[in-house]
């Protein structure tokens, strides 16, 4: 990676700190509400809390999933998922509201392992062609 270019962190930062903080938000939310269902401080009954742990859960299993992804990851590779993502997340926001996150994230996971041709990451670059691509070329069969 040339000096200058991105490193992907403020994804990551911005993946880890937001399944962070929901994760525990939701979580002790969820136990206020049960805590205070039923004294009328509240219309929102045990449900509504157990609920909301359910979905704090689920951050806290993604925030697993993600700083996993970031360990086991090169910092080229962490860089390279990064600047797909965005990649496909600036063309969304400037064209296509109907991008599937799914597709957007497999395609950066191919991205990261190297398995995209240079006509796809030319493709990926056209989408925002400010951004560098922060990885190593591959070339051309």
């Amino acid at each position: 990676m040339a000096a200058g270019e991105t490193h992907g962190w403020g994804y990551w930062a911005g993946q880890i700190i937001a399944c962070a903080v929901l994760g525990a938000g939701a979580i002790a939310g969820g136990i206020v509400i049960i805590a205070v269902s039923g004294t009328g401080e509240s219309e929102a009954g045990v449900g509504e809390g157990v609920v909301s742990i359910i979905v704090g859960i689920a951050f806290l299993v993604t925030l697993v999933w993600v700083v996993r992804k970031w360990v086991t990851s090169s910092k080229e590779q962490r860089a390279v998922y990064a600047w797909a993502i965005m990649q496909q997340q600036g063309a969304r926001r400037n064209a296509s509201p109907a991008m599937n996150d799914a597709r957007a994230m497999s395609i950066a996971a191919a991205a990261r392992d190297g398995e995209l041709t240079a006509a796809d990451i030319a493709n990926l670059q056209a989408l925002r062609p400010e951004v560098p691509f922060p990885g190593t070329h591959p070339s051309e069969p």
